[in-house]
């Protein structure tokens, strides 16, 4: 049985997902994979995958924990809260469009946000965990 791992077709639903919020869009600048240099604040990245075999007798797939970063230099951690509460919000919901797979579950497995090195930008960290199979 063939496997494709599901890294790009989840980021794609994930970024799809998130630019689907009109509020969430209405508040952040952007969901990127990528950003360009002089990005405006705040935004949203979408991050380190990182992958565990879920295999069974009937099918393949991957326990797969991905995170989401928020960006701000709002005075104070207010608008990273709001932001990664917006994202685990729209993110527990199912209607994922993943081509080729079929999402099991998904578990937000924590939240963090800290100051970050420029100490004017405060960065918060929604980790999910998305167990997903081949259909």
């Amino acid at each position: 049985m063939a496997y494709e791992l599901p890294f790009l077709d989840l980021q794609i639903a994930i970024i799809k997902k998130l630019k689907s919020d009109p509020a969430l869009m209405a508040k952040a600048k952007g969901v990127f994979d990528a950003v360009q240099k002089n990005q405006a604040f705040p935004y949203i990245t979408v991050g380190e995958p990182f992958s565990m075999p879920f295999d069974t007798k009937h099918s393949t797939g991957e326990e797969l924990n991905l995170t989401i970063h928020v960006w701000s230099q709002y005075n104070g951690k207010r608008e990273a809260y709001e932001l990664l509460s917006m994202c685990q919000s729209q993110l527990m919901h199912r209607g994922y469009d993943v081509t080729g797979f079929k999402i099991e579950s998904i578990v937000r497995k924590g939240t963090q946000v800290f100051d970050d090195v420029d100490a004017s930008t405060k960065h918060g960290v929604l980790n999910m965990k998305y167990t997903i199979t081949n259909k």
